[in-house]
């Protein structure tokens, strides 16, 4: 685990349950991806830090800059709100 995200603390409005995003740094054993079997995934690719599709409103750039820091530098210790 390389970082922990409450989502209380993102500055948005409270909803009534609360939420964590937990973001993981893994190694990819099998260079082949696919066939992926989830209800709410279509595709799955894997993009360079300077090749990004456009993004979510739910996977804000800087989460994601945090997420590459810590792959240029597995050292780097977990974050946590």
């Amino acid at each position: 685990m390389i970082r922990l995200y409450d989502q209380d603390l993102r500055g948005r409005a409270r909803w009534p349950f609360h939420g964590w995003k937990v973001y993981f740094l893994c190694e990819l054993h099998d260079e082949d991806a696919g066939p992926f079997q989830a209800s709410e995934v279509d595709a799955v690719a894997f993009f360079a830090e300077d090749d990004l599709p456009e993004l979510s409103m739910r996977t804000p750039a800087e989460q994601l800059a945090h997420a590459f820091a810590h792959a240029r530098d597995p050292a780097r210790p977990a974050d946590f709100d």
